[in-house]
């Protein structure tokens, strides 16, 4: 299972492209930057229930929904967005950048080991 974090930044992009929202005008309305709403989208701040509750209420989503890991969002984004391309190019466009999103995330897993093994 995905950590919350994941999860809730993954249901907020979700409603945003739905609703047609940008980072920047959800930052406004919670009356922060779209940097730390862009952290929350991506896993990379550890969201609290009071933020949580803002914004599902700002996006008018139920907070549970927000929280509940769904089927489809346990897999890889890049992959299930594979399944909605036209064209050969497309796809192996998206082939490309899941592997260097991979690459990517590996190198710093790598370097966070790394770090947590200097700190010990």
């Amino acid at each position: 299972m995905k950590d919350l974090n994941r999860i809730v930044g993954q249901k907020i992009q979700m409603k945003l492209d739905e609703i047609a929202m940008s980072q920047t005008d959800l930052a406004e309305r919670l009356g922060t930057s779209r940097q730390m709403v862009n952290k929350i989208i991506h896993g990379r701040k550890n969201i609290t229930l009071t933020e949580i509750k803002e914004i599902a209420q700002i996006l008018n989503l139920d907070v549970n929904e927000l929280m509940k890991e769904d089927q489809e969002l346990s897999e890889d984004p890049v992959v299930a967005f594979m399944g909605s391309v036209k064209t050969k190019a497309a796809e192996e466009g998206l082939r490309t950048a899941k592997k260097a999103m991979d690459l990517i995330i590996f190198h710093r897993d790598i370097q966070e080991e790394f770090n947590n093994i200097l700190n010990e």
